[in-house]
């Protein structure tokens, strides 16, 4: 089993959560699942599966700021060793006066111990890491993984499960690496793609997963989807064409450049050239990132990382 922190770690993503609870499972440690079922007001976390705890007080992911954490392990460990599932609400309302959130909402929580027959769904759902589908506790205490929006029983507690970011870099220098450091540190999946064995190097010792670009043609292997987000970060902005020719006829959400207005004009001229519609040229964040003309390659990286949160939050609202 790997070793999580005992204290509240910051895994945020359901499916990071459900390993947690898999590698519990499977090492024969008590753990229990933690689904925000309503929020009120203001809260963290949106409904859905947020958190669990093991009975040795061990934790993946949260469901408040620190507010309450520490007592919904105890509810937690209670309701592991008493086997039965335990709904518990803390804030406004809540009538737990020694357990007020700061924000003035109220949240409510539904706490479920594990048991063997939920872990094909919590499988299934790891598996399908690049799919959008739905996580669904029955009344009857069965959990069931669907690819899709799929209907659920009446009463069951179902909640949509979206892939976590993935951000596709292609570009060499400072400001890539920056960029692939700074999405990593937020929990994204990163891919960087170069023609620069410097970059190359640095990135994969820094544990990111890595693609050589050998040439202005090469083909190379994307793997795009919905929930991909697309920076290309060239100075020489000669090795941009083929994939953003690819990039833009795919469902990305979010594709940006890295440059000046003058040279995204240029840019533009070659796309067209290329016979890219206009549709798909005004899908270019160009210049890369909220604020620009920046020169520091890390404020840079936090310029763009703000951008594609922005993008993602509009395309999906949440995980």
């Amino acid at each position: 089993m790997m070793n999580w922190p005992r204290c509240i770690d910051v895994v945020s993503h359901p499916r990071d959560v459900a390993r947690f609870v898999v590698e519990c499972a499977e090492a024969r440690i008590g753990v229990a699942l933690v689904f925000v079922t309503a929020v009120d007001g203001g809260g963290m976390r949106e409904p859905g599966l947020r958190m669990a705890a093991s009975i040795t007080g061990a934790t993946a992911g949260y469901v408040s700021n620190g507010c309450v954490e520490a007592d919904l392990v105890a509810q937690a460990r209670k309701a592991i060793v008493e086997n039965r599932p335990a709904a518990v609400q803390y804030g406004r309302g809540s009538g737990r006066i020694d357990m007020v959130l700061p924000c003035g909402g109220r949240i409510e929580l539904l706490i479920y111990p594990v048991a063997d027959h939920h872990l094909p769904a919590l499988r299934a759902m790891i598996e399908a890491e690049r799919e959008t589908g739905m996580i669904a506790l029955a009344t009857d205490g069965s959990l069931r993984w669907d690819h899709g929006a799929q209907p659920v029983a009446p009463g069951a507690a179902a909640y949509m499960v979206r892939p976590k970011i993935r951000l596709l870099i292609v570009g060499a220098g400072v400001e890539t690496l920056a960029l692939a450091r700074l999405a990593s540190a937020a929990d994204m999946q990163v891919d960087l793609v170069s023609p620069d064995d410097v970059t190359l190097t640095k990135a994969r010792d820094a544990r990111i997963s890595v693609q050589g670009l050998r040439g202005l043609s090469s083909p190379v292997d994307l793997r795009i989807d919905g929930g991909t987000a697309i920076a290309l970060m060239f100075h020489d902005h000669e090795w941009e064409q083929m994939v953003l020719l690819q990039a833009l006829d795919t469902d990305a959400f979010y594709v940006g450049a890295l440059g000046s207005r003058r040279a995204h004009a240029r840019r533009v001229e070659d796309l067209v050239a290329s016979g890219c519609s206009n549709e798909g040229i005004a899908r270019i964040k160009a210049p890369i990132g909220l604020v620009h003309r920046l020169r520091d390659p890390h404020l840079i990286a936090a310029s763009v990382i703000a951008e594609i949160a922005a993008a993602f939050q509009e395309r999906f609202a949440a995980f």
